[in-house]
């Protein structure tokens, strides 16, 4: 017998990449192969017609440390009632935090938690004042130590690069960022919003793998050149396979950039919330299946966006074949959703309204074959 069988729904085709109406069962934890089922019996069934069935979503930029930080949401609260089962927190501690962000945090969450590790040593710990990132207060042996003791949980090396952090130490904590991840064969996340120098030159310091986040921020130097084009120092860098997320976050993004960039056919290789206890339930980011609804009224279509918010991220996490994908014997994350027909604004930061016409509602959330949100109509 089957834990839980979700009928009737759209269900993503990878070979084809749409979507196709099936069923997707679950038991154990895990997805099953319908096909070899003699029988279909399940102690619980739904009917999700008229909905996408998709692996559980992975949203590849929040920020988690709950108590810890004074950014960190309540994470399960936060992410399955917007199918999210997975997320990476996106730098909130630093090497002097870091084993109690875990113990307490990513240890302790229903949700699937991992992690960037903050250059600076305190991480994200108050809004009060910004992290320090002078070169000479990086413990640089102890974030070696740290990354290569929690290398199952930590992704990333992350840096905050804005001027009124950076300071007047412009781009050489990145510098030292590059240098360190060299050495532990990581990646590493760069914050540019009103970043020090041209952006040509933060990109020159990234190459493969490596994540330009808040690509559509409109503060300072931004991805669009005087004419409104991309740069062609970004499209270089994507040729280079530099990665880039969109990271809504509450003020690092410009619907007018975004809109900009899109237009040109430059999207994002992460759609991501980067939510924090300041902006989790209020506008303008409010959740991530409110910035999945505002890509999706930003000209991208389900069969896109899904993969980029599942297939992608579980690639980049080394977890492709586990996560982002409902082939059997996967875990069993799934969402259910609903696209509503439904007129609704998606602001920004800069004041700028995008009115829109679709809404993304999550109907149903399971993680690892357990029933973790649904609605209470469906």
């Amino acid at each position: 017998m089957l834990d839980i069988l979700i009928r009737n729904g759209m269900v993503p085709d990878a070979a084809t990449g749409t979507f196709r109406t099936g069923d997707v069962g679950i038991r154990g934890g895990r997805i099953v192969d319908l096909e070899k089922e003699a029988c279909l019996d399940s102690v619980d069934v739904v009917d999700a017609s008229g909905c996408y069935v998709t692996p559980g979503v992975i949203d590849f930029h929040a920020h988690l440390y709950t108590d810890g930080t004074e950014r960190g949401v309540y994470v399960d609260s936060a992410c399955f009632p917007n199918g999210v089962t997975t997320a990476v927190d996106g730098g909130s501690a630093g090497v002097a935090n870091y084993p109690l962000f875990y113990q307490t945090v990513a240890a302790s969450s229903k949700v699937r938690v991992l992690s960037d590790l903050n250059l600076c040593s305190l991480g994200l710990g108050t809004v009060s004042y910004p992290e320090n990132i002078d070169p000479a207060a990086v413990d640089v042996e102890k974030i070696k130590f740290i990354f290569r003791k929690y290398g199952d949980n930590i992704q990333a090396l992350k840096l905050r690069q804005t001027r009124n952090i950076s300071r007047e130490f412009g781009l050489e904590p990145l510098r030292l960022m590059r240098r360190i991840a060299d050495e532990l064969g990581a990646y590493i996340v760069v914050h540019v919003t009103d970043s020090p120098g041209e952006v040509r030159e933060t990109l020159e310091l990234l190459g493969e793998g490596d994540v330009f986040c808040h690509v559509f921020h409109g503060k300072g130097n931004t991805i669009l050149g005087g004419s409104g084009r991309v740069l062609p120092e970004v499209w270089e860098a994507r040729q280079r396979s530099v990665l880039f997320d969109a990271a809504h976050g509450g003020n690092q993004f410009s619907n007018r950039v975004a809109l900009a960039a899109l237009d040109q056919g430059f999207w994002p290789d992460f759609i991501t919330s980067d939510i924090s206890l300041k902006t989790m339930y209020r506008r303008p980011l409010y959740s991530m299946g409110m910035v999945m609804s505002k890509f999706l009224n930003m000209g991208l279509d389900m069969e896109h966006l899904i993969p980029i918010v599942t297939r992608t991220p579980a690639r980049k996490l080394g977890l492709e074949g586990e996560i982002g994908t409902l082939a059997p014997g996967t875990c069993g994350d799934v969402a259910v959703l609903r696209v509503l027909e439904k007129q609704v604004d998606f602001d920004d930061s800069h004041g700028m309204k995008l009115r829109g016409n679709r809404l993304v509602k999550t109907e149903m959330t399971v993680r690892e074959g357990v029933t973790v949100f649904r609605q209470i109509d469906f």
